[in-house]
């Protein structure tokens, strides 16, 4: 028993051991309350979205609230600790504590048990054990920090972050990021990449890092390049508020050598019209840090011009942000940049409640798969239409008014699901395609468009702009409705975008996350919960994988060549365009089928998935027998898989849930829908075997059938119901097909059998 004064440690709770031993043993090394952050959360909980019902919650449970951390007079976390009462080792935390450094980067990590602390550090990858009497001074750590970084005492490091009265505070990844990047800086790194999820605040980041460099004296002119104007007016009203004294914005003519801040586009800076290169008009030293956003755009692609003005002020520190980092053969981010010295992914935001999951819908309409034009159907000068047409032909090459008219009743019927007010994208092929949209979705909506004409309105790069403000204004009611094609495909803060519609193919995850980003913001006061992810053209199926999430690693071209370089691989000429063919107003358009699931922290669920699949299946098959006889009646098990899934059910996700090879499919979906015990493929070949079903039969059509049978177990691609399993080596001792045929007395009494054969097996 170990007692100090009256106090018997080891009958005391976790909080009794804080506060009489652990707490005391910080403060009495010097560091301030201040400092101290004791059961602080730093996430703010995951959101949940009902299955059934699409009604959110808050799972409370997962919010990261850390026993002590220690924070720097400058906001940079020093320390960890975690507690516990003396009936655990010293060391027991540790494991615990580490798993906070994973959030707040912090360079030492604790664990106390009362008795004495355990010492992880993250510097030097050693752990050591000390008395209660010695916790290191907010002094020590701090030069263990700058050693272990190889920086220097006094930098931008030291600076304090900016805060504001009743203003914005930098959440913890926020911080981690503006370290990660003013450490680089301070050991002379030149290129810097950082890569955060849309929404989680790059802006801020650059924001608080511009404020430690100037007021550290590091840097005396930052360039803040951006590619869109829109996005440099939404800066500079918005985080950059506080440089309003210092910025300017370049508009093609000489700046005011006053400020601190130039904020341009990268168009401006290039030349027109036989003019020179404005960027030239600076000495090349002019700039001491360049931010580049949205930088797996023009600035990655070693051709571009853009990428011109970054080699002109190559002795400037170069930072470039971007939430989707490109690597491919004609683009990489991290090949000019380097690997990101911070990544911030749009999952870890939903983990940590600071973004919003959503809900897709996947919709098919009936011509979407393959489309073959009835006779008489006619392009717009008369021509009958051949076909094949399928989802990447339409509104590229062939421009379908009822395909598009469907499309935008779902597109409304959504919307007045979730609200008819919530702020809607709907992402079209082309400008004409995103015209035509506009115009569906009016006729639709008569009611609406009476109550104001602007709550369906058309944003592309040559109409509608007037409308970017108050579409993204949070307190602002219309537009409701936006189509657009590229415009509002990255940059736009979309604040309140509740549903998000892609009615085109998508090429690229690139292009996909920067969608899934115009509703990935999350504000719960005006109940902006989740967003509604409406995907007509399965791209969804493409790009939501278990690693869709992740960032790409670096890219190394053939040989190590740089992307656009030798290396690239070949080039593809110039392609004839297509002439455009116009449908109008004689195709029957339904929609064919609509998929619901729900992506949340854990990805797409298995609750949520295998819910689903259950009420799609008892829908179609209230009880078991129904589903057997349904299962039983098709000549092929592969038509019925498709039939399944062309209601939604996805029998490639439901066998990630069911590792087990050896399982049939038909019991896995007996065992979701009915509760059934699952039995092996091999174990129901050994129950037909037990019968005497095969026992009518002579030898050769005997073993034939116990041919199929081994087939049938052996793997869940045979299909014995499909003739082409006869073409397989272990028939050919048979003969011919027709042998095999004559062996049961021809090809009704073959197939006959068969049929029998599969009742049995799934009787």
């Amino acid at each position: 028993m170990v007692i100090f004064g009256s106090m018997n440690i080891e009958g005391m709770t976790e909080e009794e051991v804080k506060l009489n031993f652990i707490t005391p043993a910080i403060i009495q090394k010097g560091w301030d309350k201040s400092q101290i952050f004791m059961e602080r959360s730093i996430t703010k909980g995951q959101v949940h979205i009902d299955q059934g019902t699409q009604q959110p919650f808050i799972d409370s449970s997962k919010i990261v609230k850390p026993d002590y951390y220690l924070m720097s007079m400058s906001g940079i976390v020093l320390a960890i600790v975690e507690a516990k009462d003396a009936k655990h080792a010293v060391s027991d935390g540790l494991q615990q504590a580490k798993r906070y450094h994973e959030y707040l980067d912090a360079p030492f990590v604790y664990s106390s048990n009362g008795l004495g602390f355990e010492e992880y550090d993250y510097l030097t990858g050693e752990e050591r054990s000390f008395g209660m009497q010695s916790f290191p001074t907010e002094e020590e750590l701090w030069q263990r920090y700058l050693d272990g970084k190889d920086v220097e005492s006094r930098s931008s490091l030291s600076v304090p972050f900016y805060f504001q009265m009743g203003g914005k505070t930098p959440r913890y990844y926020q911080m981690v990021a503006v370290n990660r990047i003013l450490e680089a800086v301070e050991r002379g790194q030149k290129r810097i990449l950082v890569a955060m999820a849309t929404g989680t605040g790059k802006t801020m980041v650059a924001m608080q890092t511009i404020y430690k460099l100037l007021e550290s004296k590091r840097a005396r002119k930052i360039l803040y390049l951006v590619d869109r104007n829109n996005l440099a007016d939404q800066t500079i009203a918005n985080d950059f508020k506080v440089f309003s004294n210092v910025i300017e914005k370049f508009n093609n003519r000489k700046i005011s050598n006053k400020n601190s801040i130039v904020l341009g586009l990268y168009q401006q800076f290039v030349g027109s019209d036989g003019k020179s290169d404005h960027y030239k008009e600076f000495d090349p030293s002019y700039f001491d840090v360049i931010f580049v956003d949205e930088c797996h755009r023009g600035s990655a692609k070693m051709d571009s011009e853009w990428h011109a003005i970054l080699d002109y002020f190559d002795s400037a520190i170069q930072i470039g942000m971007t939430a989707t980092p490109k690597e491919d053969k004609e683009v990489s981010t991290s090949l000019y940049f380097g690997k990101p010295v911070y990544m911030y992914s749009y999952r870890q935001g939903v983990d940590d409640g600071f973004l919003a999951p959503f809900v897709l819908e996947s919709v098919t309409t009936s011509i979407d798969d393959e489309w073959y034009p009835e006779e008489g159907i006619t392009d717009q000068n008369g021509n009958q239409l051949d076909g094949p047409y399928n989802r990447r032909d339409y509104d590229l090459h062939v421009m379908v008014d009822d395909r598009t008219r469907t499309v935008a009743r779902k597109v409304l019927e959504v919307v007045n699901r979730v609200d008819p007010y919530a702020k809607t994208i709907v992402f079209c092929r082309t400008i004409p395609h995103a015209e035509a949209m506009r115009i569906a979705l009016t006729d639709l909506c008569p009611e609406r468009m009476k109550e104001d004409d602007r709550y369906v309105v058309r944003i592309t790069g040559d109409s509608g702009k007037e409308y970017l403000d108050d579409f993204n204004d949070k307190n602002s009611r219309y537009p409701v409705i936006v189509t657009t094609s590229e415009l509002l495909t990255t940059g736009s803060d979309c604040f309140m975008t509740k549903v998000v519609a892609i009615d085109k193919t998508v090429n690229s995850a690139t292009e996909f996350k920067q969608i899934i980003g115009r509703g990935s913001r999350l504000d719960t006061q005006r109940n902006k919960w989740f967003f509604v992810l409406v995907d007509f053209r399965d791209n969804a199926r493409h790009f939501l994988d278990d690693d869709w999430d992740y960032f790409p690693p670096a890219w190394v071209g053939p040989h190590g060549n740089p992307p656009g370089g030798n290396g690239g691989g070949g080039g593809g000429g110039k392609t004839t365009p297509r002439e455009k063919i116009y449908v109008r107003g004689k195709v029957n358009v339904d929609i064919y089928d609509d998929f619901i699931g729900v992506y949340g922290p854990e990805g797409f669920s298995k609750d949520n998935i295998i819910e689903f699949s259950k009420q799609k299946l008892r829908m179609d098959c209230p009880a078991i027998a129904d589903f057997i006889k349904k299962w039983n009646s098709e000549d092929s098990k592969r038509k019925v898989i498709e039939d399944l899934e062309s209601e939604g059910v996805l029998i490639e996700n439901l066998l990630d849930y069911y590792p087990n090879e050896e399982l049939d499919i038909f019991d896995i979906l007996c065992s979701i829908a009915y509760g059934s015990d699952l039995i092996t493929r091999r174990e129901r070949a050994d129950r037909v075997r037990s019968t005497d079903i095969l026992d009518k039969y002579s030898s050769i059509a005997r073993q034939i059938l116990e041919t199929l049978l081994d087939k049938y177990a052996e793997s869940s691609e045979n299909d014995i119901t499909d003739k082409k399993i006869l073409t397989l080596p272990d028939f050919r001792m048979f003969g011919s097909l027709p042998r095999i045929m004559n062996a049961f007395g021809g090809k009704e009494q073959y197939e006959a059998a068969v049929r029998e054969l599969q009742n049995a097996i799934y009787a």
